[in-house]
C-alpha cells in the first residue's frame, strides 16, 4: 500500500458509524437549541457567525466531555482524531441552516402574505395575483392565522393545514439542495486554488484544529487544555461573563466587557461613533488573521468613519446609501480580481472534467472535476428554470443569480482570509438587482419573484459554501481526502432543515404562536421584503446617478489597492479592508480586531513567533469559556426569564 493510500485510508476510517450518528444527533439538537433559544427564551443568537456557538458548544461536548468519558470506560472505545473531524464537519454543516442565519426568512418569508396583508398596507391590491401559489403558504384550514397565534384551545389541525406547508416547502427545499449543489461544487472547483497555490490562511479552521490536536491518544483532555494558559484564560474570560450573569438577578454590577455593551466615541457632531463593543468570539478568531490583514480591517474602517462623517457634515445626499454603494463597487471587483487570479486554475479544472488534461490531479477532492463541473450545470440549469417558473424572466435571472454567486464566493473568500466571524455585506443579491437596474425596469410579476429572494439571498452563512470551504480546508490539514463524507454532511443540512421547519411549525401551532416569537430575523422576513416589494412597484425604485458614481468610484479605488498590492511588496494596506469594511457587523468587530492586532504586534516585536504561539493556549482558554458562557446564560433565561432572556452572543 503507498503511502497516500494509506492516509486516505486513515482520514475514511473517521466516517464510522458511530460518527455518523453522534453528528446526526447532534445537528438534530443543535437545531432545536438555536431556535428555542432565539424565538422562544429570547437569548442569544447561536447561529449568526461563521464560527457559531450552535456547533462548537456540541463539538465541545464531544471533546471535553464524551470522548473523555469513554477513554474511562475503556481507551479502546475513544473517538480518533478522525472521527472527531467526522464530527465537527456534521454540525458545523447543520449550523448553517436555523434561526436567524437561514430557516427564519424562509418561513416567515413564505408564510407572511396571508396573514400580514392589511388594507392599510396595500399588499392585496398591489402584488397577490403575482404570488406563485406552488411557493407561499395560503390560509387554507387556518394554517396561517393558527402557526401566527397558535391554534385555539380544542382546536385540532386539519390535512389542509398539512398540505399548505407541504407544497411550497418541498419546493423551496428542492431549491436549496440545488444552491447547496452549487457551493459544494464550486468549493471542490477552488479549494486547491485557496488551499495549495493562494496559501489562505483561514483562521476559523484552526480552532476545531487545535481541539482535536491530542484528543485521540491516552490523556483525557487535548493538548491544548495542558498548558497553564489556557486555563488563565479560561478563568478569567469564565469569570468576567458568569459576573455579568449575575447582574440579571441585580446582585452585582454589570463589567460591560462584551457583545451587548455598545460604548465609544464621536470625533465630531455627524461623525458615525467609533464603537467600543468587544467580542470574544471574533477575536479569538482574529487572533489566527495575518497582521497586514487585521492592521487593512482597522485602518479602513476609521477612514470609511472620517468619510462619512465629512459628507454628512457638508450635506452629501443619502450618505449611507452613498458609501454603501461604494463598497459595494470595492467587494465585488475585490472577488472578480480573485477569479480572474485563479483562471488557469479553473481552466484545468475544466479541461480535466472534459477528458482534455489527465494530468491534473483532483484526487484529494471531495469529488472529481467531472461531477464538480456536471453538478453545477445540472444545478444551475434547475434554478434558472425553477426561477423562470415563479415568474422572473431570463435576464433578470442572471443578473440576480450572478450577483448572488459573486456574494457567496466573495463572503467565502474573504472569510477565509480574515477570520470574520461576523460578516455580512450591507446588500442582498434581490434587493441590489431591483435597485441597479430599476424597479420601473421590471414588471410587477417580475419583482414579486424578485422580492422573495429574500427566502435565500441572505449572505451570512451562504447556505453551507463558507462551511464547506473551511471542511476542506480542515481536511487537508489533517492529510486527506474528504471523499465519503459529502454524503454524510448532504443527509445532515437536509436532516437540519426538516428539523428547524418541524420544530418552527410546533412552536407556532402549540407554543406561543409566531407572532410572539423574540428574534429580530424572523420578524424582518414577515414584513420587509414585502414593505420593499410595494414602493418598488409603486415608486420605481432605483439608485441615484450618486449611488452610481460611487460603485464606480468603489471598484476604481479597489482596483488600485490591488494593483499596489501585488505590485509593491512594501505596501501596507490589504484590499480586503476595504472590501469588508461597511458590512454591518463591522461595528461589532472593529475593537476585537484593533486589541488583536496591537497585542500580536507587540508579542512578534518582543519574543517573535514562539511568543505568539505560547499565546495561542490561553486565546483558545477565552474562546472555549465563551461558548461555555453563553450555553450557562441560556439555560439560567429559560429557568429564571422565560421568553424574557438575556444575549451574550449577538450581532
Amino acid at each position: 500500500m503507498s503511502a497516500d493510500t494509506q492516509v486516505r485510508a486513515t482520514i475514511t476510517s473517521g466516517l464510522t458509524l458511530r460518527a455518523v450518528i453522534i453528528g446526526a444527533v447532534l445537528a438534530v439538537l443543535l437545531t432545536i437549541w438555536s431556535i428555542h433559544s432565539a424565538y422562544s427564551a429570547g437569548s442569544s443568537s447561536l447561529t449568526l457567525t461563521h464560527l457559531p456557538i450552535a456547533a462548537l458548544f456540541p463539538f465541545l461536548v464531544v471533546v471535553l466531555l464524551l470522548n473523555p468519558a469513554l477513554k474511562v470506560l475503556n481507551p479502546r472505545y475513544r473517538l480518533s482524531r478522525y472521527e472527531l473531524i467526522i464530527i465537527f464537519f456534521l454540525v458545523f454543516t447543520a449550523s448553517a441552516i436555523p434561526a436567524w442565519v437561514f430557516s427564519s426568512y424562509w418561513i416567515s418569508t413564505i408564510s407572511s402574505p396571508y396573514y400580514h396583508a392589511t388594507p392599510e398596507n396595500q399588499w392585496v391590491e398591489t402584488f397577490f395575483e403575482y404570488l406563485p401559489t406552488w411557493l407561499i403558504v395560503t390560509d387554507d384550514g387556518h394554517a396561517v392565522q393558527w402557526f401566527y397565534e397558535s391554534t385555539p384551545e380544542g382546536e385540532t389541525l386539519s390535512s389542509r393545514v398539512l398540505v399548505a406547508w407541504m407544497v411550497p416547502l418541498f419546493w423551496w427545499l428542492t431549491f436549496y439542495i440545488a444552491l447547496f449543489v452549487i457551493g459544494v461544487t464550486a468549493m471542490v472547483m477552488l479549494r486547491k486554488q485557496w488551499v495549495e497555490h493562494e496559501r489562505l490562511n483561514f483562521p476559523l479552521a484552526q480552532v476545531p484544529l487545535l481541539l482535536v490536536e491530542g484528543a485521540d491518544d491516552e490523556r483525557l483532555l487535548p493538548a491544548i487544555t495542558r498548558h497553564r494558559l489556557f486555563w488563565y484564560g479560561f478563568g478569567v474570560t469564565l469569570f468576567i461573563h458568569l459576573w455579568n450573569i449575575g447582574s440579571y438577578f441585580d446582585a452585582v454590577p454589570v463589567i460591560p466587557l462584551g457583545m451587548t455593551y455598545l460604548s465609544g466615541f464621536k470625533i465630531a457632531e455627524s461623525f458615525p461613533l467609533i464603537p467600543g463593543k468587544f467580542s470574544f468570539l471574533a477575536a479569538g478568531v482574529a487572533y489566527f488573521t495575518n497582521l497586514n490583514v487585521l492592521f487593512s480591517m482597522w485602518v479602513f474602517f476609521l477612514i470609511m468613519t472620517l468619510q462619512q462623517g465629512i459628507m454628512q457634515r457638508v450635506g452629501v445626499p443619502n450618505t449611507v446609501y452613498a458609501l454603501k454603494a461604494q463598497h459595494a463597487g470595492g467587494f465585488f471587483v475585490f472577488i472578480l480580481f480573485s477569479l480572474w487570479m485563479a483562471r488557469r486554475h479553473l481552466k484545468d479544472v475544466f479541461l480535466k472534467a472534459f477528458g482534455k488534461a489527465p494530468h491534473v490531479d483532483d484526487s484529494m477532492e471531495f469529488f472529481s472535476y467531472r461531477k464538480a463541473v456536471t453538478g453545477m450545470m445540472l444545478a444551475l440549469i434547475y434554478i434558472v428554470f425553477w426561477l423562470h417558473a415563479a415568474g422572473m424572466s431570463f435576464p433578470i435571472i442572471a443578473f440576480l443569480l450572478g450577483s448572488l454567486l459573486l456574494m457567496f464566493v466573495g463572503v467565502t473568500r474573504i472569510v477565509a482570509e480574515t477570520g470574520l466571524v461576523f460578516l455580512d455585506l450591507p446588500f442582498e443579491a434581490h434587493e441590489f438587482t431591483a435597485e441597479v437596474i430599476g424597479s420601473g425596469s421590471i414588471s410587477p410579476r417580475v419583482l414579486t419573484t424578485v422580492a422573495l429572494g429574500e427566502a435565500f439571498a441572505r449572505n451570512w452563512r451562504t447556505l453551507g459554501m463558507c462551511s464547506m470551504a473551511h471542511i476542506a480546508k480542515v481536511d487537508d490539514d489533517v492529510g486527506g481526502t474528504g471523499k465519503g463524507a459529502i454524503g454524510a454532511i448532504s443527509f445532515v443540512l437536509v436532516l437540519s432543515a426538516i428539523t428547524a421547519v418541524a420544530y418552527t411549525l410546533y412552536l407556532g401551532y402549540e407554543g406561543v404562536g409566531a407572532s410572539n416569537f423574540v428574534e429580530v430575523g424572523f420578524k424582518a422576513g414577515t414584513t420587509r421584503p414585502y414593505t420593499n416589494l410595494v414602493k418598488w412597484i409603486n415608486n420605481r425604485e432605483a439608485m441615484t446617478g450618486t449611488e452610481m458614481g460611487f460603485l464606480g468610484f468603489g471598484g476604481l479605488i479597489s482596483s488600485l489597492l490591488l494593483f499596489a498590492h501585488h505590485r509593491f511588496p512594501w505596501w501596507g494596506l490589504h484590499p480586503i479592508g476595504f472590501a469588508v469594511v461597511k458590512s454591518p457587523f463591522m461595528v461589532s468587530s472593529f475593537t476585537a480586531i484593533f486589541t488583536v492586532w496591537l497585542v500580536k504586534s507587540i508579542l512578534l516585536r518582543l519574543g517573535g513567533i514562539q511568543l505568539f504561539r505560547k499565546s495561542i493556549p490561553a486565546v483558545m482558554g477565552m474562546l472555549v469559556a465563551f461558548v461555555l458562557s453563553v450555553f450557562i446564560s441560556y439555560l439560567v433565561d429559560i429557568i429564571w426569564f422565560p421568553q424574557n432572556g438575556h444575549i451574550l452572543q449577538t450581532e
